[in-house]
């Protein structure tokens, strides 16, 4: 039986040695990304993945139902649950790791992965919207900026 050296992991980076460890195992498992949208949140966050309406068929899309999913950075699923509050036009994460969800009609929607996403709804003004954020506007919310 031949023994291994302790330091055979051991990298050089200039005059530091460095060894990679496994921390956990990653448990992504089929997961096609080129049909989802993804946002991830930053530091290694949780990541929520969702469908990608576009280049679907308009059958698929009245008959298929959307799902948000979130999973932490390994792939574990932490959350799973039916879309119902319309289309997304915007979503990201805020520092405390709380999805926020941005809603064609201006409705703001708020996350807490840990609370199995309970989302919490709050009110935003299209013209402020339109006026301050990053997301494009709807012809629906221009009509009222």
């Amino acid at each position: 039986m031949d023994i291994v050296h302790p330091t055979v992991e051991w990298k050089q980076l200039y005059n530091r040695f460095y060894r990679k460890l496994e921390i956990y195992q990653m448990e992504w498992r089929n997961m096609d990304l080129r049909k989802k949208i993804v946002c991830a949140a930053p530091f290694g966050g949780p990541i929520a993945v969702r469908r990608n309406p576009v280049g679907m068929s308009k059958i698929d899309l009245e008959t298929q139902k959307p799902y948000l999913s979130i999973y932490n950075s390994a792939g574990g699923l932490l959350a799973h649950f039916e879309w119902t509050k319309g289309p997304i036009v915007g979503w990201g994460w805020t520092g405390q790791e709380q999805l926020v969800v941005v809603v064609e009609d201006g409705q703001v929607d708020v996350a807490n992965h840990r609370s199995h996403a309970r989302f919490t709804t709050v009110g935003i003004s299209p013209r402020l919207c339109c006026r301050y954020s990053s997301i494009p506007c709807t012809p629906r919310w221009r009509a009222m900026c």
